[in-house]
């Protein structure tokens, strides 16, 4: 199946399968706090959330230590592997579009709002050869606005209700379409 995808790091040829970016154990933590407690995930939040702020006071942070990313991926994956075991992990499957997303609202939307223009102008999108002939399909605005949630530890149920939308393919009014696999991906060419 010919899929597309956004990235900055692949190149034609390149394969790829689950957590090519290795990530997922940044997650991880966040998924076995919850399965704990709230009480213990916010703990951990907090203690990330200070983390955070002393990396930032010494120019040492990155998206890579995004607490809110990886706390609302935990939420993510808590949900996930509770009520939807059936459904690719976001942790370790790749993110793909098809060929009905418009690339430019796309980028728009994702790289908007990037000051740096040299990482802007890096991003390229690329033709994908996606060895998953029924990959899923869910609406990214949700993951988004629980993203934009997480900041207060205190709206966990707000964000476990908004995975649940997600994971059962619900749309918001605007949705923007993403595809989930876990399976083998072949860089085909570029589609700038």
């Amino acid at each position: 199946m010919i899929v597309f995808h956004m990235s900055n790091t692949l190149k034609p040829g390149m394969s790829f399968s689950s957590d090519y970016q290795n990530a997922s154990h940044l997650a991880m933590p966040f998924v076995q706090a919850l399965e704990q407690s709230h009480d213990c995930f916010a703990a951990l939040f907090l203690s990330a959330k200070y983390t955070w702020a002393v990396l930032d006071k010494f120019g040492m942070n990155s998206t890579f230590t995004d607490y809110s990313k990886w706390a609302t991926e935990g939420v993510f994956e808590y949900v996930r592997k509770n009520e939807y075991p059936e459904c690719c992990s976001r942790l370790t499957g790749n993110f793909f579009y098809d060929g009905q997303t418009n690339q430019d609202d796309l980028f728009d939307y994702v790289w908007g709002s990037c000051e740096d223009p040299h990482e802007k102008e890096s991003v390229k999108f690329y033709a994908i050869e996606l060895d998953d002939s029924h990959p899923s399909k869910h609406d990214m605005l949700w993951f988004d606005e629980a993203y934009d949630l997480m900041e207060d530890p205190t709206a966990i149920d707000k964000v476990i209700t908004i995975a649940r939308k997600y994971f059962s393919g619900e749309a918001t009014e605007h949705p923007i379409w993403e595809l989930l696999s876990g399976r083998q991906a072949t860089v085909l060419e570029e589609r700038t």
